[in-house]
């Protein structure tokens, strides 16, 4: 491995080889405090790269030893392994002396030396994990669950989400990796909260909102309050590592709502909708899913967030009729019932367990189901 050459070309550089330069550097007998300094700048701006030098550290181990073992160890295992050894690791201060070798045994010194860079890396890398590593939530299938935060705020994750809560002085963080959740925002000005959902950024000082992240858009859902949704693009420096850039999207919008509604997607923000009724909009944290006048595909994709047992409906023109109605959202057996006295419509059960919606006949064209 080489060093690059200039701070530029560290920029220019993958994150892999960005990591292979710092260790580079910080294995030189030559490093100064300025190098170790400007190593944990560089490793406290993102989580990928502690990761990626950890990686490199435990590949030059592995090609150091003389028991060369190689293996595909997870980040997950990676960031428990950096914790459990913080306990052995003293706090050095940010200049680690080292003590001066007896010529001309050079290679004391150089082994003193080595280990005292060990351990400040060391010290800087669990540092870096524990000020990066964020406290992770989630539900399975049908299930639902409330987190009762450190300042008082209250999220309510529904089916199958998961969440990231990350608390610093001056900024709460949450990212909606995936599902839905009902946030309720404890006030406190100087400290925004922050709800990262990939296509947007959605804040709020003192408020309650929902936010529904599907593959290809996001609902944001404004209960009380108000919350300033942002798009916006991360920057690139800030990619994991292997990751290609993504393909350019619309510029960056900014929009306040109150008592709306807008839809995220990689094209943009929709138009702010005023919610008429909020009611609908939370009832999921009562199992119930409201539909007006929604297409039976949408409704049926509703109802297998909540069930393992998925219902499937073959037919284009079955599935585009309109649907207005409420149901128990772990209750997909009377909805099939609902179904099944559509005229020409049959239902049945295939391999899998999966229930099959198809229509026998060419019946009647789309209509309103209540």
């Amino acid at each position: 491995m080489k060093r690059l050459p200039s701070a530029d070309a560290i920029e220019a550089a993958t994150m892999p080889e960005q990591a292979a330069h710092w260790w580079i550097v910080l294995h030189e007998e030559a490093c100064t405090k300025e190098d170790r300094d400007a190593f944990s700048a560089w490793v406290r701006r993102s989580p990928e790269r502690v990761e990626a030098y950890l990686r490199v550290n435990m590949l030059m181990g592995t090609l150091q030893s003389k028991q060369r073992t190689w293996s595909d160890i997870p980040a997950d295992e990676l960031i428990r392994r950096a914790r459990a050894s913080s306990a052995e690791i003293i706090p050095l201060p940010r200049a680690v002396p080292v003590a001066p070798a007896p010529a001309p045994n050079r290679l004391v010194g150089t082994r003193m030396f080595t280990y005292a860079s060990m351990a400040a890396i060391g010290c800087v890398l669990v540092v870096a994990w524990l000020l990066w590593l964020p406290e992770r939530f989630r539900t399975d299938i049908g299930e639902q669950r409330s987190v009762l935060l450190d300042d008082g705020s209250l999220i309510t994750l529904n089916t199958a989400s998961e969440i990231e809560v990350k608390y610093t002085d001056g900024r709460r963080f949450v990212r909606l990796a995936r599902g839905e959740a009902l946030f309720e925002v404890a006030h406190d000005p100087q400290r925004p909260f922050d709800v990262d959902t990939g296509k947007a950024v959605v804040r709020a000082v003192g408020t309650r909102f929902n936010i529904d992240r599907r593959a290809d858009h996001t609902t944001v859902s404004v209960v009380q309050g108000k919350v300033q949704v942002m798009t916006e693009q991360p920057p690139q420096g800030d990619r994991a590592p292997g990751r290609a850039a993504a393909a350019p999207a619309a510029p960056p919008m900014e929009v306040l709502i109150e008592a709306q509604r807008l839809v995220v997607t990689e094209a943009g923000m929709s138009e702010p909708e005023h919610i008429a009724d909020i009611a609908p909009v939370t009832a999921w944290t009562q199992r119930q899913l409201v539909f007006e006048s929604r297409s039976l595909g949408e409704v049926a994709e509703e109802f297998n967030r909540y069930n393992r047992q998925h219902i499937l409906i073959e037919s284009p023109r079955l599935r585009a009729q309109s649907v207005t109605g409420v149901f128990q959202a772990n209750d997909s057996a009377s909805f099939l019932i609902f179904i099944s006295n559509i005229p020409g419509v049959r239902v049945t059960t295939n391999a899998a367990g999966h229930h099959v919606v198809s229509l026998a006949d060419a019946g009647e064209g789309p209509k309103v189901l209540r």
